[in-house]
């Protein structure tokens, strides 16, 4: 669907993640993917939650865009085996069509995710301000991180924690380059987008340097996603994080994506794992 297969591509570019999300179907609502990397520690969540998005969206009319995502991370998924998306229905109404997705590895889910498409009504329309810097006046980042196909985004992020009314600006990204015309495509990278470094606004509170966030044991549990306006992956847009909490263990983080003038189009939460390694016990050597 949106080009060569991912395996012609190098691993990491844009061209092999667009591959990854094409995935093969096998019945009307079953689909299998694969991960880019099979040498990687575990399977990417953003990855397998936009994989869910495309098994998702294949089974609704295209005039439909993906409003929500709700999902578990419920084991580590293995980069080697490929994964299962089935697809069950659970209702179909005049503007919204609601899908339960569960990804599985071996027999077993790795991943459980409801989803929610909408036709798009009108209506009242609202949405709170946000004063936001330059996209481009932030530092380049590239991470060698090929396992998140963290060569796909151009990204710009802070090296110190930038508190923008009670938010901290990690980072703007886009994709590093320009994507086809395909709205359920962009709706599946903004998901992908989202579990990219979240869960480091709660390390962001504790350590200020991210070259000591070894020092933290996190993952993800649940996430969510509302997709308020369709979005365009290939333009700038900021990822503004923030939590609110960190207690027993876990820890909950809010998002938004906004453009680069302020409007909001998407609004991320998700609670995730957050503690010192066992052998820690809190102290730093």
């Amino acid at each position: 669907m949106y080009g060569l297969p991912r395996s012609d591509y190098p691993s990491g570019t844009l061209e092999n993640l667009l591959g990854v999300l094409d995935l093969t179907q096998d019945g009307p609502d079953l689909f299998h993917g694969t991960s880019p990397d099979p040498t990687a520690f575990r399977v990417f969540g953003g990855q397998v939650a936009a994989q869910s998005v495309v098994a998702a969206g294949r089974t609704v009319g295209p005039r439909r865009r993906l409003a929500a995502i709700q999902g578990s991370f419920l084991r580590q998924g293995d980069p080697t085996v490929p994964i299962e998306y089935a697809v069950t229905r659970p209702a179909e109404g005049r503007s919204f069509s609601f899908r339960h997705v569960e990804a599985r590895q071996k027999g077993r889910t790795i991943f459980a995710a409801s989803l929610t498409f909408h036709l798009g009504d009108d209506g009242p329309a609202h949405e709170s301000a946000a004063d936001l810097p330059d996209p481009l006046g932030l530092p380049e980042f590239k991470p060698e991180l090929a396992s998140l196909q963290s060569g796909a985004w151009e990204m710009r992020r802070v090296v110190e924690p930038l508190s923008v009314e009670g938010w901290t600006i990690v980072q703007s990204m886009r994709t590093a380059g320009p994507l086809p015309e395909d709205p359920a495509l962009h709706d599946a990278l903004a998901v992908y987008s989202s579990d990219e470094f979240i869960l480091d606004a709660a390390v962001f509170v504790h350590e200020p340097k991210t070259e000591n966030f070894q020092r933290f044991r996190i993952a993800s549990i649940d996430h969510a996603m509302y997709i308020h306006r369709p979005p365009k992956m290939d333009d700038w847009f900021f990822y503004r994080l923030q939590s609110p909490i960190a207690a027993g263990g876990r820890t909950f983080v809010r998002a938004e994506m906004r453009t680069p003038d302020g409007a909001l189009f998407a609004t991320v939460v998700q609670q995730g794992l957050f503690q010192y390694p066992p052998a820690t016990n809190g102290h730093v050597s």
